[in-house]
């Protein structure tokens, strides 16, 4: 998006900023700052006061009044216009955007069917859930969803990706967007927004800062001001009656006016910053804007002066964004000034800047000369999202250049195949970074094309600059992005699990328990245990069965909830009634679940409060069961994090193996 600068008093803002300061001149405008409406108020009542001056007797001089009245209607329209300063270049952005959308003519379909006659509809009147059809060279008049047909479409004003994109019916590759162009073929649309709603209108609007919400940083200054405010104007206000009281007290001299009182509380107050404030976001999004910065909310304007690495795309970004082609790949047998005679003459008719750069390449590379699309008598075969190729037939030769893929597809069903020379190229081709183009005649395989982005002019002066700044830059290309995968997705896994089998083996292992050579639970995940014999866990609130270890979760019962409180008892039944005569007090997290649900661990007063249980069904002496206990339990991780704990599992596979 280019954008143009403006001076800072362009002759055209300013006149239309002078006229907007005196219609903001409005109670409902002014209310929505407090420090100048309590200036305007001020205005208004000192201009009452002279009014009285002139035709009455004022409280002091009129022309004394006038001046200071003058003054304060003065700071009132200064503070508009600041205001309407900043919203006036931020218009004038946003006419330059309105003049880059197309008055745009639209084929409105009665009917999704692409065979039915459209009416021709300006852009400007289609609604949201009207269809239309776009075909080869069209451009999308809205922003819409495919509903039918499949197409390749230059989106390179709004990304800046010289690469034409597929967009079909389907998937998450439906969505377009208006003002991009149809290279090929022909979708059937349906419009998804109303006008104003656009892509194109969002970005107006965000320029004008019409909708712009207010930021936290912005909502702080204005809570304080404001309550600076009301304490001087109670400041203010109380000096009043002082005077009053004092020139009665004493017999002599003049009670303060009113003038002097609303003079003096707006030399008080904040009205400088009050006046500025609401114009610095606006002021923040323009100056993003010159600078081809699109800033979604005023948080965004802040964060941006908080950057410290750039991340960047290449195409469009560092690049120009139009591919070039830069080199000839032969194929074994075949001359290079073959390859690139047959890419020229496949590339006549492609007016694509890929296709201009292969006819521009093998005329100054091999002295190849257009030559005469009329005198030749060839048919050209134009682009297609559905073969992804395109060339010319001449005196009998089928001659193709396009995507590897496809390229190989053709050669195979006419009888032929690609050399793994061509294929070799492709991929080094691919692996630069480059975009690579295979050309066939006929079945056979003539080589490959290098289409390169060309890098923009000073762009390693820009980058100096942005150093400079203290700015990192990062270009992000295929090559970065699979070293990124490799680094994060095999890399750093096989090192961190590599350090954790020889440091943390048992651990790393899920801290399985094995018995007979068979694992029978881990020292991390609570089990349930319900016969006498053994000691038993919290209690487990997973759904839908207890201990279910694929959906940890609590009870969410509060305290006071019936359900919880019959859940509680009748677990306190059920160990009264395993254990028969025990009358201490039961441990409560042996009755409440926890908030996982798997707890593996209970408290020793809770495995103390089963020994007596567990001895008499195992026919185990209760000092013995209890040695047992005592050397399960677990102590607080480096002697203060947490409360000492027996793992069940743990004491449990002990109790077996005695």
């Amino acid at each position: 998006m280019a954008s143009t600068v403006k001076a800072l008093f362009d002759p055209s803002i300013v006149k239309h900023a002078i006229v907007d300061a005196f219609r903001k001149l409005t109670p409902r405008r002014q209310v929505r700052n407090p420090v100048m409406f309590v200036v305007y108020v001020g205005s208004i009542l000192t201009t009452l006061l002279w009014l009285q001056a002139l035709i009455g007797k004022g409280e002091a001089p009129a022309w004394f009044i006038f001046w200071v009245s003058v003054w304060l209607w003065f700071t009132v329209v200064f503070a508009n216009f600041a205001e309407a300063m900043a919203e006036g270049r931020g218009k004038a952005q946003a006419a330059s955007l309105r003049k880059a959308r197309r008055d745009l003519q639209a084929k409105r379909l009665p009917r999704p069917e692409r065979g039915t006659k459209y009416e021709l509809v300006p852009a400007s009147s289609l609604r949201k859930g009207h269809v239309v059809l776009v075909e080869a060279g069209d451009f999308i008049p809205v922003d819409g969803t495919v509903i039918e047909g499949v197409a390749s479409v230059n989106e390179s004003a709004i990304t800046g990706e010289s690469a034409p994109v597929i967009r079909e019916s389907g998937g998450d590759r439906s969505a377009v967007t208006g003002g991009t162009q149809v290279l090929s073929d022909w979708l059937v649309i349906e419009i998804s927004a109303n006008p104003g709603e656009a892509f194109l209108d969002r970005m107006i609007s965000l320029v004008e800062g019409a909708k712009r919400q207010k930021t936290p940083n912005e909502i702080a200054p204005d809570i304080l001001l404001a309550a600076m405010t009301i304490i001087f104007l109670l400041a203010t206000a109380t000096l009043l009656p002082y005077s009053v009281y004092s020139v009665a007290a004493v017999g002599q001299g003049t009670p303060v006016t009113v003038t002097v009182l609303v003079a003096l509380l707006v030399c008080l107050i904040p009205t400088t910053i009050g006046a500025l404030l609401s114009a610095i976001g606006i002021a923040g999004m323009d100056r993003m804007i010159q600078k081809n910065v699109i800033a979604m909310s005023g948080r965004a304007v802040e964060a941006a002066g908080d950057v410290d690495v750039l991340l960047l795309d290449k195409t469009g970004t560092i690049t120009l964004g139009n591919r070039q082609a830069t080199q000839f790949f032969p194929a074994p047998g075949v001359g290079d000034r073959d390859l690139a005679d047959a890419a020229q003459l496949a590339s006549l008719a492609d007016e694509t800047p890929e296709g201009r750069s292969i006819v521009v390449l093998a005329k100054e590379r091999y002295g190849i000369r257009e030559r005469d699309v009329a005198g030749l008598g060839a048919t050209f075969v134009a682009f297609t999202a559905q073969t992804r190729m395109s060339g010319v037939n001449l005196n009998g030769r089928q001659i193709r250049k396009g995507a590897a893929d496809a390229i190989e597809a053709h050669v195979k069903q006419l009888g032929g195949a690609v050399p793994p020379e061509v294929r070799l190229a492709v991929d080094t081709i691919s692996k630069a970074g480059a975009t690579p183009l295979v050309v066939a005649d006929g079945a056979r395989v003539l080589g490959a094309i290098q289409l390169k982005d060309i890098v923009k002019g000073g762009i390693r002066e820009r980058f100096w600059e942005l150093r400079r700044m203290g700015i990192k830059t990062v270009m992000i290309t295929i090559v970065s992005l699979i070293l990124l995968s490799v680094v994060t997705g095999l890399a750093y896994p096989a090192i961190v699990t590599g350090i954790a089998q020889v440091v943390f083996p048992h651990q790393a292992n899920g801290s399985l328990i094995v018995k007979d050579g068979k694992p029978v639970g881990s020292t991390l995940i609570g089990q349930p245990f319900d016969d006498p014999k053994y000691f038993w866990g919290r209690p487990s609130a997973t759904s839908p069965f207890p201990y279910n270890a694929a959906a940890s979760s609590g009870s969410n019962l509060g305290p006071t909830n019936p359900a919880l409180i019959k859940a509680v008892q009748e677990r306190v039944d059920a160990l009264r009634a395993a254990d028969p005569g025990n009358t201490a007090p039961v441990p409560v997290d042996l009755v409440t679940a926890s908030g996982s649900g798997l707890d593996p661990h209970i408290s020793p007063a809770a495995a103390f409060y089963q020994i007596r249980r567990v001895a008499r069904a195992r026919g185990l002496s209760e000092e013995a069961v209890r040695g047992l206990v005592e050397r399960h339990i677990e102590g607080r991780q480096l002697g203060f994090l947490g409360e000492p704990r027996v793992n069940v599992l743990a004491l449990n596979h002990a109790l077996d193996n005695r």
